[in-house]
C-alpha cells in the first residue's frame, strides 16, 4: 500500500504427467479352459488418458492358432477410460496334449499421450487341457557334456488320476546319436517304466533320471530320443480313456572336448617380402559337421603394415568334416634394401564356434610371422621365356635384353653360356640355326646409372632355327656377383624360334 504497485491477473502452470503407465492388470486372468472356456485379460491405464490409446496385440507361446480364438488383434482404450479387455476363447481338439501357453504382448499403435508409458507389456495365459492325457512335460532339453557323470531329470505327467493302473514303458529310439548301450555309453536312464496308480491324484507326475556320462572322446554334439509306449494297452483299459500327449522327448548333449588350435609344426613363421607366401595351419582335433569361420586380424603389436608390407585374408574357413584350414599370407615387395627387415605380423584368430568346440588356448589364437627382407641388387634377363620368328630366307636378329635394378659399385661382367636345348619334338638340337657369338658376354660398368643399367646382346637367326629352342644362361666366371651379393633372376632365358 502506497508503493504504487498492484497485483495483476493469475497465471496457471501445467506440469505434465510423466509416470502414468498402461499395461496388463496384475489380476488379469491367467487360465483358459480348452473346451470353450473364456479368459478376460484386462489392460489398465494407471490414470485415464486425455485421448484414446490403441494397442496392437501379438501372440506367442506353445499354443497355436488352432488352440484358441482372440476377439481382436488390437485394443483401444477410450479417452478417460481406466481399462480395456482382451477376450480369449479356448478351442477343443479332443487330443490329450497337456497345458499350453499363450503369451500376449501389447505394443502402442503410434505414440502414447505425453506423460504415459508402457508398463507390463507381456502376459501369459495357460490353456488347461481337459482331455485325459499322459506324456512328457517337455519336448526337449539341452545339457553340456559334464566333466563328471551327472544326473538330468525329466517329468512325465498325467492329467488326472486313472481309474485303473497305467504302466508306460520308456525306451530310446534308433534316431538317437548318443549311445545308451555298448562300449562307449553316453547316457543311461532309469526306471525303464513308470506306473500311475488307480485313484492316486497325489502322484500325477513321475520322474525319469538320465545319467549323462563324462568322457574324453573327441566327438560332435549328440542327442538321445526317448519314447513312451503302452504295450499293455493300459491307457484305455479298466475304465481308462487316456491318450498320449507329448510321447517323445530329446535330450541334446553338447560336446565339450573338441579344440581348435594353431598347428605350430605345420605353420611357417618367415615371410619373404617379394611375393613370398607363408601358410598358417589351424587344426581341428575332431572335425565339425558344420563349417567353422574364424576372423583373422593383425594385433596392434604388429610392426608390419597391412597391404603395404603383406596381404592378409580377413577370414579363415574350415570346411565341414575337415581337420584343418590353411591361412595364406603374401608378402609385398617394397624394393628397398633392408626396408622390411625384422617386421612382424602378430596374428589373432577369433570366431563364434559350434557347440562343443573351443579355441586352445582360450581367447584368440595367436601366431607371429617375421618378414624377411629380400631386396638385393638384381640382374637378369628381361623375361625368362620369349618367342622369335625365324626368317623364311636370309637372316634376322633376336635382341636379348639384360637389366640391373641398381648401380653396381664395381664393374659386373657376365659370361653367357648357350646351348640348343630341345626341339618341339623332343630331339636334341645343335644350333647351326642361330649364330650366338654376339651374346657371349655382357658388361655393366662401375657406377652405371640410367640407360647403362640395361644391356643387350644379339643373336643372328637363320631359317633353319624354326622349331628349335635356344637356352642362354649367365656365368659368373669372375665371381663379381657373389662378391657384390647380387642376385641373378632369371638366370636363364629360353628363346623359342617359330616358323615364319
Amino acid at each position: 500500500e502506497g508503493s504504487g504497485f498492484s497485483l495483476g491477473s493469475d497465471h496457471t502452470i501445467t506440469i505434465p504427467a510423466n509416470d502414468n503407465t498402461v499395461g496388463f492388470a496384475s489380476n488379469a486372468e491367467r487360465t483358459l479352459g480348452e473346451n470353450g472356456g473364456t479368459a478376460r485379460v484386462a489392460v489398465n491405464v494407471e490414470q485415464p488418458a486425455p485421448r484414446p490409446i490403441t494397442l496392437n496385440i501379438e501372440t506367442g507361446g506353445t499354443a497355436n492358432a488352432r488352440d484358441f480364438r482372440i476377439d481382436s488383434r488390437s485394443l483401444t482404450i477410450g479417452a478417460g477410460q481406466p481399462s480395456g479387455t482382451i477376450m480369449l476363447t479356448g478351442v477343443d481338439n479332443q487330443v490329450g496334449e497337456g497345458a499350453k501357453s499363450i503369451i500376449l504382448t501389447i505394443r502402442p499403435s503410434g505414440a502414447l499421450p505425453s506423460g504415459w508409458a508402457l508398463g507390463d507389456m507381456e502376459h501369459t495365459v495357460e490353456i488347461q487341457d481337459d482331455d485325459l492325457s499322459v506324456g512328457f512335460v517337455r519336448t526337449s532339453d539341452s545339457v553340456d557334456e559334464p566333466s563328471s557323470d551327472t544326473d538330468h531329470t525329466i517329468d512325465i505327467r498325467i492329467s488326472a488320476a486313472p481309474t485303473a493302473d497305467i504302466t508306460l514303458q520308456v525306451s530310446h529310439l534308433s534316431t538317437s546319436t548318443a549311445d545308451a548301450s555298448g562300449d562307449n555309453i553316453d547316457v543311461t536312464y532309469f526306471p525303464a517304466s513308470v506306473t500311475f496308480s488307480a485313484g492316486d491324484s497325489s502322484s500325477l507326475t513321475k520322474t525319469i533320471t538320465l545319467n549323462v556320462k563324462s568322457d574324453t572322446l573327441k566327438e560332435s554334439a549328440e542327442y538321445i530320443d526317448l519314447q513312451l509306449a503302452d504295450s499293455g494297452g493300459t491307457l484305455t483299459s479298466g475304465g481308462n480313456a487316456f491318450s498320449f500327449g507329448t510321447q517323445t522327448y530329446r535330450l541334446n548333449i553338447n560336446a565339450s572336448d573338441n579344440t581348435i588350435s594353431i598347428d605350430s609344426d605345420m605353420s611357417g613363421n618367415r615371410l619373404n617380402e617379394n611375393r613370398g607366401t607363408v601358410n598358417v595351419v589351424v587344426k581341428v582335433d575332431n572335425p565339425s559337421p558344420t563349417a567353422i569361420t574364424l576372423n583373422v586380424s593383425a594385433a596392434s603389436t604388429s610392426t608390419a603394415r597391412g597391404t603395404t608390407d603383406y596381404i592378409l585374408p580377413s577370414t579363415l574357413r574350415i570346411e565341414p568334416n575337415s581337420d584343418a584350414g590353411t591361412l595364406t599370407i603374401t608378402g609385398v615387395d617394397d624394393n628397398v634394401r633392408g626396408g622390411n627387415t625384422g617386421l612382424t605380423i602378430d596374428l589373432e584368430l577369433t570366431g563364434t564356434l559350434p557347440n562343443g568346440w573351443s579355441l586352445s588356448p582360450s581367447g584368440p589364437l595367436t601366431h607371429q610371422v617375421t618378414i624377411i627382407d629380400d631386396d638385393r641388387a638384381r640382374v637378369g634377363w628381361s623375361a625368362a621365356r620369349v618367342t622369335h620368328t625365324a626368317p623364311a630366307t636370309g637372316t634376322n636378329t633376336y635382341t636379348a635384353t639384360i637389366v640391373m635394378n641398381e648401380s653396381p659399385s664395381k664393374e659386373i661382367r657376365l659370361g653367357i653360356s648357350t646351348d640348343g636345348g630341345t626341339a618341339s619334338d623332343g630331339s636334341e638340337v645343335i644350333i647351326p640355326g642361330a649364330q650366338v657369338g654376339g651374346c657371349a658376354s655382357v658388361t655393366f660398368p662401375e657406377n652405371a646409372t640410367g640407360a647403362a643399367l640395361t644391356q643387350t646382346c644379339t643373336v643372328v637367326v637363320l631359317p633353319s632355327a624354326a622349331g628349335k629352342v635356344l637356352h642362354m644362361t649367365f656365368l659368373d666366371s669372375l665371381g663379381s656377383l657373389q662378391t657384390e651379393n647380387i642376385l641373378v633372376d632369371p638366370i636363364t632365358q629360353m628363346v623359342t624360334f617359330t616358323s615364319p
